[in-house]
């Protein structure tokens, strides 16, 4: 059985053939790690707060403003990042955010991107798009790179760690010592910027 935690909500995958009170006994026998990483979630700043209108851009925290007008689209100005939307649905304005957030994080991965491709003689296709688990993915074979845009809430050396992992694999597939090496090699810091992700 696994646990995880989305939200508010506890989600257990199990056999199908797992009893309903084998799932409640093992659910029980997690409260405590239930319960620390909800204090932890609870605690850590939302990236994005529409009740407080703040947002998270690369590890700063911005003032969002939702205006209702007859045009769709963002503008980021003076600390404070405006999204435009025709209507005040939820689902919407996320669209405009979500769009605002990649071409945010276009603008500010491009040196990154130059070094990395200098560093490991490589020029692959650079896809930015919302990833439900992962910061990163590397296609070896098609040479493309893909990145999650909410990776445009952290700040820059998190997100250059994060580049450098997925180019590291062109060079080692597994994530083995020799893998760790390349990274380590090209970024003595890798660890305590990757923690910025958490």
């Amino acid at each position: 059985m696994y646990l995880r935690l989305k939200g508010d909500t506890i989600e257990v995958s199990a056999n199908y053939l797992v009893s309903k009170e084998k799932i409640i006994l093992f659910v029980n026998s997690k409260a405590k790690w239930i319960y620390d990483h909800y204090q932890k979630n609870a605690l850590k700043p939302k990236n994005i707060d529409m009740t407080m209108n703040k947002i998270r851009l690369f590890g700063q925290e911005y003032e969002l403003y939702i205006s209702i007008q007859k045009k769709i689209g963002w503008k980021l100005e003076n600390n404070k990042l405006y999204i435009f939307s025709k209507t005040n649905e939820n689902e919407q304005i996320e669209k405009i955010i979500h769009k605002a957030l990649k071409e945010l994080l276009k603008v500010q991965i491009q040196p990154m991107i130059a070094k990395w491709n200098m560093v490991f003689e490589r020029d692959p296709t650079i896809v930015i798009k919302k990833l439900k688990s992962k910061w990163g993915i590397c296609y070896v074979n098609n040479n493309k790179v893909v990145l999650s845009s909410n990776l445009a809430h952290y700040p820059l050396v998190a997100i250059d760690a994060v580049i450098l992992h997925e180019y590291a694999h062109f060079r080692c597939a597994d994530h083995s010592a020799k893998f760790y090496e390349i990274v380590y090699n090209y970024m003595q810091d890798y660890d305590a910027y990757k923690k910025l992700l958490n």
